[in-house]
Parts: structure tokens; sequence; C-alpha cells
């Protein structure tokens, strides 16, 4: 969007807006330049009377399929947000508040398709919720709500991994959604989080505390 850097992929059945600034040459203006007199290939080009801003618009990006993750809706205690990265940042600037408790977490919703989003490694290895842990700060406490998610399963952590997460013990709850199916083991060994699973609908689950 203008004004906006994006990362990660695009979503689905989205139009995007890129927002470019032309420098005009020394001894040259843009005092002439008639509305919209420029042009860009496969988009529309917009821009002011006298103005060198032009803003791009896109057509909207396929409706996805084909087991691309098009299922994206992320939220920081309400504020939505457009990567995972962004999820992070805003963590860290509600924590910079102070005043959160385990009576009173950041909460954070997830709506995603692949749990491999939520993967990554740490000092000892891959970790398939590596980055719900990676955000969680010092001296703040975390909710995590995935219960409109849809995936299916969780893989295994690797040894000692859990070991590694930072600040697990600030885990507050963390809510799976009814799709998954299965959960690899020790996948939250060492966490001292009060509510795991509130949703869960899968016979076993290995948990050591």
């Amino acid at each position: 969007s203008a004004g906006a850097a994006h990362s990660g992929a695009f979503a689905a059945s989205t139009v995007y807006k890129a927002e470019v600034t032309l420098t005009a040459k020394t001894g040259y203006t843009f005092t002439g330049v008639a509305a919209n007199s420029f042009t860009y290939s496969g988009a529309t080009a917009t821009n002011a009377v006298n103005s060198g801003t032009v803003t791009i618009t896109f057509p909207a990006t396929a409706a996805g399929g084909g087991g691309s993750t098009v299922l994206f809706n992320v939220s920081v205690n309400g504020t939505t947000v457009a990567t995972l990265d962004e999820m992070k940042s805003l963590i860290a600037s509600e924590a910079a508040g102070g005043g959160t408790s385990s009576g009173d977490p950041i909460v954070v919703s997830l709506a995603i398709d692949d749990a491999g989003l939520l993967s990554g490694r740490n000092l000892y290895g891959t970790d398939p919720l590596h980055k719900l842990f990676d955000a969680i700060p010092g001296g703040a406490y975390v909710a995590y709500d995935l219960s409109d998610s849809t995936f299916t399963s969780i893989g295994n952590v690797s040894y000692n991994v859990p070991n590694a997460r930072t600040n697990k013990a600030n885990l507050v709850s963390i809510t799976l959604p009814d799709t998954l199916a299965t959960i690899g083991n020790d996948v939250f060994a060492g966490c001292s989080v009060e509510s795991y699973c509130k949703k869960l609908k899968i016979a076993s689950i290995c948990i050591y505390v």
C-alpha cells in the first residue's frame, strides 16, 4: 500500500498500491505536468497537477488455491498486522507501555492455514512454534489464540529446543484450532502456560512441564 513497505507473501484477492516519488533534474520542475499524465504497464497510474508523486494501483491478486497459503489474519490487542515480523514489533511496542500481567496479557489472534509459518530455528535447532515464542518480550505476558486457524498438524521439536525458547514462562495461554489432528512430542515442554489448548479435540498430547 502507499506509504508503507510490504514484506512477505502477497495476500490473495487484494489490490496493492505503490507510491513513486520522482525527482526533477537541476533546472527542471514539475510545474505544468497535467494530472494523471504518467503511465505504468499493466496498472493504473495517477498523479496530481504539477506533481511528480505517482500512485500506481495494481489489479487484484489471484484468489489463491492450489495449496498456497491464503489465510493470514493476525492481530495484536485488536490491531491487524501484515506479517509475523510486524506482529513481533507490535507486541514489543505494547509491552513497552507496561501494565501486562498473567491476568491481563497481550492478546494475539492468528488465523492462518499453514503451521509452517510459525516455524523457525533457535540455538538448538528447528522449533515448529519458534515465531510465537520469539515474539514474547521480557517482562510481558502473552496469550495466543489460534482458534480460527485451519492447519491440521504441528511437528515435533528437536531435542533441547524448548530450553532455548525466548521468555517461554511468559506464555499465559494458547488456544489451538479444532482442525488440529496431530501434534508433535514435547511441543510445549518446559512451558509454564496456565491453559494449553482449550479447544484441542485430539486423543492424546505429549506435554512435559
